[in-house]
């Protein structure tokens, strides 16, 4: 993808820092690692690490970033990113590289070498150390390195650059060192894998024979819930056996209570009254941009528009209107909207373009000299009669450009800012200069269309929020659920949390699996508190009220899973749940039983259960999947071992109890040779070899602690 393609009007800072490892800051601080005592904040393979050694190593990631990046922000997202490679780092220098010198892997001198500079050159050396035609130079590469042997020639000035950009090479190395050590183990594991004549003559059948069944099924939704009953004797006996089934990661299961806040119409009256008086005051500004900073939402500046592109009401209230016209407070999805028309003007409203793109090879002010000197002299030749398409297959260093440099036609905000207002500001057969953030661009203006009207508009919008007023109203209602009379006989908390959500028709809704590597959930707002709190919960415990965003959560741990098998009462509503299907499904089997007994056939069976026949057609052993009836594992095995026109026995199934007939199997045709579809099998194993890390973490016992320290 061309870089340019990638430019937009509004770009995220995104801080990349190669995949930096921390094994140096870990490994060296190993007197402070592993602690015993509260300050736990995960354990690898037994051994404790303190929450002191996570933390120092996240600060020195922060400093490090720092220094290399002056720019960088650390907004939340971007901090919890920090967090979790020093997490990362962690997994990979105290539990893979053990399993790693268990197996006598190593980077020897010459391979390390040779990853730089040799035959085998990591992709990302490969990549940072090209030339101008694109290909790879190990001359760089060594004078880049030569440059940190020595640092007395260094000015006083560029002295703490020169620091950072020595301990970035230092960092890259050891990270693609790691990189490299990982590969082969990965290696190590795909070389272990087989797959024999047999099974791939298995896997074809199961995906080449095809059967058209027919059936009839019972769905366990038809009877409700509350019909089914059962005693705790029963239960306990049921999951003695079940419990097998239920054998999972550690996990929490919640159900939780959404209070929502909505806007009263007093709000918005409240809110309209005070975009009246804004409305006046922009009227009477004489500084647009500053005044729409100041009181808008969203700090848009004024922008030039076409027509059609505001809303209907805006579009035809400003467009054509004088300059200086205000319209007026409408509201637009939840928002309230004032606007004022600045100017008018003509521009195309798309351009077609060349360009050549040059980016310095490194962050130096050298590098950027240069940088600027080929583009000067690329563009003096270019007035001079150059041949725009050659000079752009040799220098440009936008890939899908590069051949001819064209980016071809292209429409307003698809560029960033720089690049799209020299383009639209220019004529047809203008060669121009432009600096962006990706680099220093010629550009060549081939064409534009014909110029359109446009209108700069200023827009202030308010989002209509809930009051305090309001919002109290809904706490209230949140406090009362959260806090019950819990000594009350017989109270169950999961109960108290139905009813109540039952009867005031409150939003409730089911995370069935937090887990340690959990942080929000799912389509909710700053919920990492609640996350945090269901981590260090049992089961039945009821939350306090949380915020989310204007609304509010209460929350009850309904699943506490451990590693492996769990106990009941860890998972006692999943239990109920799969019980009471049990139940169920033994009722329908008695009743199929009953139909049978009078009915050989799928027809008067279905009619004497008052159900339809469903048909699935063309299925396969391994498609998993059934038309009209979902993911039914045992509808499919029973299928495809029965004879044709034979009548099954009652299957209790997934989603309800199956009786079937085979009415035909197609078997798939005899394949001369299976090579083929033994090295489908391979590769796919293959994809699949890095899983083996997996195990290896798994076996590692790896826990993480850090929600109890607030620093997940």
């Amino acid at each position: 993808m061309a870089i340019i393609g990638s430019i937009r009007k509004r770009g995220t800072l995104i801080v990349v820092v190669v995949g930096l490892s921390l094994a140096a800051f870990i490994l060296g601080g190993a007197q402070n690692l592993f602690r015993a005592g509260n300050d736990t904040v995960g354990t690898f393979n037994g051994k404790k690490v303190s929450v002191m050694a996570y933390n120092d190593s996240v600060q020195t990631k922060k400093e490090f970033v720092a220094t290399i990046n002056p720019n960088a922000e650390f907004d939340e997202a971007t901090d919890d990113a920090l967090k979790n490679e020093v997490w990362d780092d962690m997994i990979r220098s105290l539990v893979f590289n053990k399993q790693f010198e268990k197996l006598g892997l190593n980077i020897s001198d010459a391979e390390f070498n040779d990853m730089f500079v040799g035959e085998t050159v990591d992709p990302q050396i490969r990549q940072q150390f090209s030339n101008e035609f694109g290909q790879f130079d190990p001359n760089r590469v060594n004078q880049y390195m030569q440059q940190f042997e020595d640092d007395s020639q260094v000015p006083d000035d560029k002295k703490q650059q020169w620091e950072a950009q020595k301990q970035y090479w230092g960092f890259l190395q050891e990270k693609l060192k790691k990189d490299r050590l990982q590969n082969k183990y990965v290696a190590m594991v795909t070389k272990g894998l087989y797959v024999t004549t047999k099974e791939s003559q298995s896997m074809y059948k199961a995906n080449s024979d095809r059967a058209n069944i027919r059936f009839v099924l019972k769905s366990y939704t038809t009877i409700a819930d509350s019909t089914v009953t059962f005693t705790e004797d029963e239960l306990v006996t049921f999951f003695k056996d079940y419990k097998f089934k239920m054998r999972s990661k550690k996990s929490k299961g919640i159900k939780y209570a959404v209070f929502l806040s909505v806007p009263t119409p007093g709000d918005s009256t409240v809110l309209r009254t005070e975009m009246i008086k804004l409305k006046d005051e922009l009227a009477a500004s004489d500084d647009d941009t500053i005044f729409v900073a100041q009181n808008s939402d969203e700090s848009v500046p004024p922008q030039f528009v076409k027509q059609g592109v505001l809303s209907p009401v805006l579009d035809s209230l400003l467009f054509n209107a004088p300059k200086g016209t205000t319209a007026g407070p409408i509201i637009e999805s939840g928002y309230y909207v004032i606007a004022k028309k600045l100017e008018e003007r003509f521009q195309p409203d798309s351009v077609n373009v060349r360009h050549i793109l040059i980016q310095p090879t490194e962050n130096s002010e050298a590098a950027v000299k240069i940088a600027m000197d080929r583009r000067d002299s690329i563009f003096k030749a270019l007035q001079n009669g150059g041949n725009f398409a050659e000079l752009a297959a040799k220098f440009s260093a936008d890939g899908s450009a590069k051949d001819t440099g064209n980016l071809g036609w292209f429409g307003k905000g698809q560029m960033v800012q720089e690049f799209s207002d020299s383009a639209f500001n220019g004529k047809k057969g203008d060669l121009k200069i432009v600096n962006s953030q990706f680099g220093f661009h010629v550009i060549y203006i081939i064409d534009q269309t014909q110029p359109v009207k446009e209108s700069q508009i200023a827009m202030v919008i308010r989002a209509i929020k809930p009051s305090e007023q309001t919002k109290q109203v809904q706490y209230n209602l949140a406090n009362e659920m959260a806090y019950p009379d819990k000594k009350a006989q017989g109270f169950d908390a999961v109960k108290h949390m139905d009813n109540f959500a039952k009867s005031h028709n409150i939003i409730y809704r089911e995370e069935p699996s937090l887990t340690d590597a959990s942080r929000n959930i799912l389509n909710m707002e700053d919920t990492k508190p609640v996350v945090k709190w269901v981590l260090g919960a049992k089961r039945g415990e009821i939350s306090d009220v949380f915020p989310s965003g204007d609304n509010y959560i209460v929350a009850v741990v309904v699943a506490d899973r451990p590693d492996g098998i769990p106990n009941l009462n860890d998972v006692r509503e999943d239990a109920i749940a799969a019980f009471r299907r049990h139940k169920k499904a033994e009722q329908f089997i008695t009743e199929f039983n009953s139909a049978m007994s009078s009915g050989k056939d799928i027809n008067s069976v279905a009619a004497a259960m008052k159900l339809n026949v469903l048909s699935g057609q063309d299925i396969s052993f391994g498609s998993y999947f059934v038309p009209g009836a979902g993911i039914e594992p045992e509808l499919l095995g029973t299928a495809f071992g029965m004879k044709v026109n034979q009548l099954s026995k009652p299957i209790e199934g997934n989603g309800g109890v199956f009786v079937l007939v085979v009415d035909q199997v197609n078997p798939g045709a005899v394949l001369p040779d299976y090579t083929g579809i033994k090295n489908d099998m391979m590769r796919n194993m293959s994809n699949r070899a890095g899983e083996a890390l997996n195990a290896v973490k798994e076996k590692a016992n790896i826990k993480d602690y850090r929600y109890k320290f607030d620093i997940f």
